[in-house]
Order: structure tokens, then sequence, then C-alpha cells
């Protein structure tokens, strides 16, 4: 525990903290996103509408249209990070990037995911919720 997190805190010391991704021919940056960051890709990746259950690979294909915009702009909102005009500049990398592969956006969400930290997240949570317990205990 103790090495993770001295590994944290000299990766953020020295600003590598973060992942490059390769989309297109294009190298682009995720840092470690703020939960403001979180909420805003995960508000996108909300309003995807896929079905999981579709054992039909013809019906799956067919899904693609619908919710791969809602994808690449919540992907952009972690690269992008926070920055004026975000909305705009989300959409206009979203438009660039409709040319990648899915392998590539696949391998870029996925270092996206990993870069969120949840674990710190909850815990978090859970303390706070813990404290609250203590100071009014639910009847």
């Amino acid at each position: 525990m103790t090495n993770d997190a001295a590994k944290l805190v000299s990766d953020s010391l020295l600003g590598t903290d973060f992942k490059t991704v390769m989309l297109g021919s294009e190298g682009y940056t995720i840092k470690p996103p703020t939960i403001k960051i979180i909420c805003r890709g995960l508000a996108y990746w909300s309003k995807m509408n896929f079905n999981l259950d579709i054992q039909n690979k013809a019906d799956a294909i067919a899904q693609i249209p619908r919710s791969y915009k809602e994808m690449l702009k919540g992907l952009c909102v972690f690269i992008i990070g926070d920055v004026k005009f975000w909305k705009y500049k989300t959409y206009r990398l979203s438009r660039k990037l409709e040319k990648c592969t899915p392998k590539e956006i696949n391998e870029a969400i996925v270092i996206a995911i990993n870069l969120i930290g949840s674990d710190d997240f909850f815990l978090c949570a859970r303390s706070c919720s813990s404290v609250t317990k203590i100071v009014a205990k639910p009847k």
C-alpha cells in the first residue's frame, strides 16, 4: 500500500500520471479525470441505447449508428479534460475520431476507464457515509 501511494505521488509530481492513446494517426493524452470530467463523460455514455442481449450479429450491428456518437463524445470528454468550451471541443474531436477503427476506440476507452480510479472514490464515499452514521444514527 505504501509503495502504491508513493508511486501515485511521484507520478503526479513528475507529471507522468497520464496515458497516451493512438487514435487514427495521432496521439492523444488522457489525464486522470476529476469527478467533474467523470460525470461529463458518463453523461454521454448513459445516453447510449445499446441492447446487449441480442443474439443476432446483424441486429447488433444495426445498433451501432445510434450509439457510436455518444460513445465517441464520452471518450472525447476524457481526452479534452476541463477546458473552456469543452462541449464545442468535444464535438469537434468526436467528428475527427469518427474515422478511427473500433479497436482503437476500444483501447482508448479501456485506458480512460482505468484512469478513473474508482477505488479511491468509493473509499472516500464509504468514509463519508461512516462519519454521517456516527453523527446521526439512522433509525
